[in-house]
C-alpha cells in the first residue's frame, strides 16, 4: 500500500493508512491502518506508538501485554470486527479526512493524513489530500 493513498481491489477491499488521535490537540499521533475486506473492518497499529496511546489501546481492546508488545514494535490488531458492528462518522467540519469508528463501545478518532508532516500549509494540504482518501471510505461504507 502506497503511503497517503488509498489502494482499492478489484473485490472492493480497501486499504488505507491513518492516524489515530486521542483528541484534536494530539500531536503524537499512533500510526496504523484501516482495512476493509470481506465485509470486514480491521484496524491494525504498524509501529510503535506514544505510550499513551499503547496503554489505552491495552485497556480498550482487552489484550492483556499489548502496550509492551507495541512499545517493543509489534503489528498488532485492535480490532477486527464485520461491518455491521462499527459504527462509522465522518464529520463535516473535517472534509472527510477524520472518521470515527466505534466498535465495542470504544470511540476511535482516526485521520486519513498525518497531522504532524510539515507546516501549516502543508497541513492544510494534507487535509484536502486525507478527505479525498476519507470520502473513498465512506462511499465504501456508507454507500454515499
Amino acid at each position: 500500500m502506497e503511503a497517503g493513498a488509498a489502494a482499492q481491489s478489484a473485490h472492493g477491499d480497501l486499504a488505507s493508512y491513518v492516524w489515530l488521535q486521542s483528541g484534536p490537540l494530539d500531536y503524537f499521533p499512533a500510526k496504523g491502518s484501516l482495512h476493509l475486506s470481506g465485509g470486514r473492518l480491521i484496524f491494525v497499529i504498524d509501529g510503535s506508538p506514544p505510550e499513551k496511546h499503547a496503554v489505552w489501546l491495552e485497556e480498550v481492546s482487552g489484550q492483556p501485554g499489548l502496550a509492551k508488545r507495541l512499545q517493543d514494535g509489534e503489528r498488532a490488531t485492535i480490532f477486527d470486527v464485520p461491518v455491521s458492528e462499527a459504527e462509522v462518522k465522518f464529520p463535516g467540519s473535517a472534509m472527510g479526512s477524520l472518521a470515527f469508528v466505534t466498535v465495542g463501545g470504544t470511540r476511535y478518532r482516526l485521520n486519513f493524513y498525518d497531522p504532524t508532516r510539515g507546516g501549516p500549509g502543508t497541513k492544510l494540504g494534507g487535509v484536502f489530500k486525507g478527505g479525498s482518501e476519507g470520502r473513498q471510505w465512506k462511499r465504501a461504507l456508507k454507500g454515499d
